[in-house]
């Protein structure tokens, strides 16, 4: 499936503890000051940070610019995936040939495997939008 930015399973954790680092104002990471943890405003500045605290993360080259937005917890904010995120993600997962769906690490970790019957692939992608499409972090 088409990806645009992955973080390997190795850095998962580390990945949650730099948005709530940006999110908060306050480090997540013992040996990284709060200074050297801004809010990244570029690409550049993204990967920067995630090096300087260990993350192993690939951004596609088809990926241009950064947006970072922070939610107010009293506007109930709708985020749309964008168009061709989610027709690649049909064709790749429907059809004879289809691929399995694939979530992060983590999941497996925490929730056990992923055990999607053949055919409900595309369900779960749906499912899958419209919870992250409203999602506040919990």
């Amino acid at each position: 499936m088409y990806r645009y930015v992955d973080v390997d399973a190795a850095s998962e954790e580390k990945w949650g503890n730099l948005i709530k680092t940006w999110a908060t104002g306050k480090s997540y990471f013992a040996s990284t000051n709060i200074a050297s943890l801004p809010v990244p405003r570029t690409l550049k500045d993204l990967t920067d940070q995630c090096a300087v605290v260990g993350i192993n993360i690939t951004v596609n080259p088809a990926i241009k610019a950064l947006s970072i937005i922070q939610h107010s917890p009293e506007v109930l904010t709708i985020r749309l995936p964008p168009k061709k995120m989610i027709e690649d993600a049909e064709a790749a997962l429907a059809g004879p040939n289809h691929q399995d769906y694939k979530l992060p690490h983590f999941y497996t970790v925490y929730c056990g495997p992923l055990n999607v019957p053949n055919g409900q692939q595309l369900k779960l992608q749906a499912c899958r939008i419209g919870d992250y499409s409203m999602s506040m972090c919990q």
